[in-house]
């Protein structure tokens, strides 16, 4: 089984969470794009400091503000409903299937990889929110693929 988890992770890694090729760990790399998106909830790890669930509602309304405004306000002694509620968020807006339970996610023991894995479906949407930013400020260019339109070197 640990040999299936491994072979499984190895394929994520590589296909659904791409190192920076800065010479940035992928966990590096992840958690300086974490905290440049949510760096109030200042993420250190993969684990509990997803815990509460606050930082995964501050996630959400990062990339869809108003989806869950009172992040900053939540309790952090209801990590269980709050990591329900951002999970079901993240279902509802951004079809990001729930991979753990929100149980999962509330607990000091999670995985680790387990949680990256997860966060890697948030780059989706946040993809989406720079291409769209690009082809509002230089709409001449038009740009539709975030990762090829720039290989000529013109845009």
């Amino acid at each position: 089984m640990k040999l299936i988890l491994g072979l499984i992770w190895s394929l994520i890694l590589k296909y659904q969470i791409k190192s920076s090729g800065r010479g940035l760990s992928t966990k590096k790399a992840m958690l300086q794009w974490i905290n440049v998106l949510i760096g109030m909830y200042k993420i250190e790890n993969f684990s509990t400091d997803w815990n509460d669930g606050r930082a995964l509602c501050g996630l959400n309304d990062r990339l869809k503000p108003g989806v869950c405004p009172n992040h900053y306000t939540l309790n952090s002694s209801e990590g269980l409903a709050n990591c329900r509620l951002a999970m079901d968020l993240a279902e509802l807006h951004f079809s990001i299937p729930k991979l753990l339970t929100p149980e999962d996610f509330n607990s000091p023991e999670v995985d680790e990889l387990s949680v990256m894995t997860y966060l890697s479906y948030f780059f989706r949407p946040w993809n989406d929110q720079v291409l769209l930013w690009i082809q509002k400020t230089i709409p001449q260019n038009n740009i539709k693929i975030l990762t090829t339109d720039w290989n000529s070197g013109i845009n």
